[in-house]
């Protein structure tokens, strides 16, 4: 999600140079149309990744919390995309009428604006409450966590290091091999085969010549 979100927003510059972006308009010969279904699509798949972990981890991380630490984090990036997604389609089907010299454009993202100033005050307090400083203090949840699991805590570069997606990269030269070694033998295989129906040809064709 995060690599996809990074290069639209260089593809988003480039189409808006060229004026092939245009948002709100939601017709298939713009790149905005396109820009949102790829989003949603990373973002259902992150959001899955994010279910499968919890679910297989629920019970080790039972002490922090670990539901309400997604939930509040995920809630400030997803939410407040499709929020936007539903404010733009309004605008853009004219249920926002323009006010003033405002376009329904100009209203929308002034809505937009102030809907995510009133949340992030109420972000704000839910990170305050779920991300708790006593998590971190002898004796609380995150220390009995580490004692019990004779967990070690590493460095920031281990954290970096474990964030690169080096697994996927050797993973997927793993597949490339495999599959290169699959489609040799397959080769070979049509190879023997034309051999064989070839041999076979030249002996039918010698026997009617006999």
């Amino acid at each position: 999600y995060v690599f996809i979100r990074t290069a639209l927003a260089v593809m988003v510059i480039v189409f808006e140079a060229h004026h092939m972006y245009e948002e709100g308009d939601f017709s298939f010969n713009k790149f905005y149309v396109w820009s949102i279904i790829i989003v949603n699509c990373s973002q259902c798949w992150a959001l899955y990744c994010l279910v499968l972990f919890y679910m297989e981890l629920k019970e080790e991380l039972a002490p922090i919390n670990p539901l309400g630490k997604f939930l509040v984090v995920k809630a400030v990036v997803f939410f407040s995309w499709w929020q936007q997604i539903i404010v733009t389609c309004l605008a853009t089907f004219h249920m926002i009428e323009p006010f003033l010299d405002y376009s329904s454009e100009d209203v929308a993202k002034g809505y937009q604006n102030l809907l995510i100033v009133v949340e992030m005050f109420l972000y704000a307090i839910c990170h305050r409450v779920v991300f708790s400083y006593m998590d971190f203090y002898a004796g609380g949840p995150l220390a009995k966590y580490l004692e019990e699991t004779h967990a070690v805590a590493r460095g920031p570069g281990a954290a970096i290091s474990e964030m690169l997606p080096t697994d996927i990269i050797q993973e997927g030269a793993e597949y490339v091999k495999k599959t290169a070694k699959a489609v040799k033998k397959g080769m070979e295989r049509r190879s023997k085969e034309f051999d064989a129906v070839d041999r076979e040809a030249a002996a039918n064709q010698s026997s009617d010549w006999g």
